[in-house]
């Protein structure tokens, strides 16, 4: 099997199905991405025997194949065919097995390497987590002292320093630490094979195989490999390119047009790769970032902006289709997608004219497991304030709702309704989602929820929509989208106006009783 990790943080795997996933025999040898890892934002990855490893950037790891002697971190099943999160839970001397608690900072891991029947992770801490099989002491455990293990097991470093990379054989491994030394793996355990020659790169394999890249005697220097076509810019570097292109569009006005077609070009690719989005943890830097793009320029430059916006935004959803996304590292980019579709408060600039943007972002949202339900609910309650999940989540939606639900009326008093009109029933679904969860965590007042389009509509249109809720069936409210059925939209003056028509009526109907009463007399 073969994986391959792009620029953009999407894994790409093809080959026996326990890695690459099941599918048509014609299909066999063509990458594809894995479903369950779609939207997570990967920088590493490890391919052993029949199992293999990636590492997120924010130090998840994930395992699944075959899990032989423990080497996915479990006890069962004998095979993962679903990438799983690794739990570390236990730690181990290098001197010993005895174990404890471990805390969360020691097991945000950075490196993985795989063998063929264990792993080695490398965390930020600089300690080495193993797990598998330890015949050889391929663990960094002595041999006699354990055979093999489940659970992650904790090395420190022998002389007190840290651990930055591992590689991994068959029955042997290849540590790096930051002094540049290099340690391999015995049956008694760890040991050092290359001191003070200030490493940088190493690689084991097969049964014993080693080697070590030394940097000159002037110093450490970084290796560069020679590719007949130019190396990707680092990934995280789409949001600084951003950043540093606003400064200097306000700068200096002069390079305007190019700086604001470069910042159209970077919005485009940061939306259309949810795994890069999923890098920007802070929703105050996403929000003054987001901020910063909707003003910049003048009103040719804000509309290619808004072109590409809305460009990207379609691609990243529709990459999204189809993923699995359970993970909460992979779903936190829809709640980032949301504060991009403020663009539409500038109403000189023509944005998703058919919806399509909204509808497919909303429908996507709404159709992502319980699991990740779960965790958008985490993040929206515990890392947005009160001010921001109002400004970055409600409004946004709210915007959208308003030119959705807009009507124009011609000379001829005919009534022309937004070709976005489809995207309302989803619209509202995603806000009544936000509203119970407003609720819960008193994160909003009702007000903030009232909607200026709905309030604006005909109040005839309103209360026919109230009048067939009413006379529907509950299976029949259940097949049918009655706007009137989520009052948190409707503002005071709105609900007013639609009990002043509801009693009016009432009252006719009352009149036209007592006259069919008068006649039969």
């Amino acid at each position: 099997y073969t994986l391959v990790l792009t620029q953009h943080m999407s894994l790409f795997a093809c080959g026996i199905p326990t890695i690459a996933g099941h599918r048509d025999a014609d299909k066999w040898g063509m990458p594809q991405e894995i479903p369950s890892l779609v939207g997570l934002p990967l920088v590493g990855i490890a391919a052993g025997d029949e199992h293999a490893s990636v590492v997120t950037a924010h130090g998840t790891a994930f395992v699944w194949g075959e899990n032989r002697n423990g080497c996915c971190a479990r006890d069962f099943p004998e095979i993962l065919t679903l990438p799983m999160p690794v739990k570390a839970t236990t730690v181990s001397s290098h001197s010993g097995i005895n174990t404890e608690s471990t805390g969360s900072d020691d097991i945000a891991i950075k490196h993985v390497a795989c063998g063929l029947a264990h792993t080695i992770f490398v965390a930020r801490c600089g300690d080495l987590l193993v797990c598998g099989s330890n015949y050889a002491g391929q663990l960094g455990i002595d041999a006699s002292k354990l055979k093999s293990t489940s659970n992650v097991l904790s090395i420190h470093h022998p002389k007190g320093g840290k651990f930055v990379s591992a590689e991994a054989g068959n029955g042997n491994s290849l540590v790096l630490d930051s002094d540049g030394d290099v340690w391999v793996t015995d049956t008694n355990g760890l040991k050092c094979i290359v001191e003070g020659k200030g490493v940088l790169a190493i690689s084991a394999g097969g049964d014993g195989n080693c080697i070590a890249v030394a940097s000159d005697q002037i110093g450490s220097k970084s290796l560069q490999r020679q590719f007949s076509m130019e190396m990707p810019e680092d990934t995280r570097s789409i949001v600084d390119t951003v950043n540093s292109l606003l400064e200097e569009m306000e700068s200096d006005g002069s390079i305007e047009q190019h700086a604001g077609q470069e910042i159209a070009k970077k919005s485009e690719e940061l939306l259309q790769h949810p795994s890069v989005l999923n890098l920007i943890l802070n929703p105050v830097e996403l929000e003054t970032m987001i901020e910063r793009i909707l003003c910049a320029g003048d009103l040719a430059t804000r509309q290619t902006i808004a072109n590409a916006i809305e460009r990207g935004l379609k691609l990243g959803l529709q990459s999204l289709r189809g993923s699995r996304m359970i993970y909460p590292e992979a779903v936190r980019c829809l709640l980032s997608y949301i504060k991009f579709f403020s663009i539409r408060r500038d109403e000189n600039i023509v944005f998703d004219v058919r919806g399509e943007a909204i509808f497919l972002f909303c429908d996507t949202i709404l159709g992502i497991p319980f699991e990740a339900y779960r965790a958008l609910h985490d993040f929206a309650t515990n890392l947005y304030s009160r001010k921001l999940f109002v400004k970055m989540l409600v409004r946004p939606l709210l915007l959208a709702l308003n030119a959705c639900t807009k009507v124009t009326t011609d000379e001829n008093e005919v009534h022309h309704f937004e070709p976005s009109r489809q995207a309302v029933p989803v619209i509202v679904a995603v806000l009544s989602w936000f509203y119970a969860m407003a609720e819960e965590a008193k994160l909003a007042e009702p007000a903030d929820f009232y909607s200026d389009g709905v309030s604006k509509m005909d109040v005839e249109s309103l209360f026919e929509d109230l009048y067939n809720m009413k006379k529907a069936s509950p299976h029949e409210r259940s097949k049918h989208f009655f706007l009137c059925a989520h009052p948190f939209l409707l503002s005071p003056g709105c609900k007013r106006n639609l009990l002043q028509m509801e009693s009016q009526v009432e009252m006719f109907k009352c009149m036209m009783r007592d006259v069919n009463y008068d006649a039969s007399m």
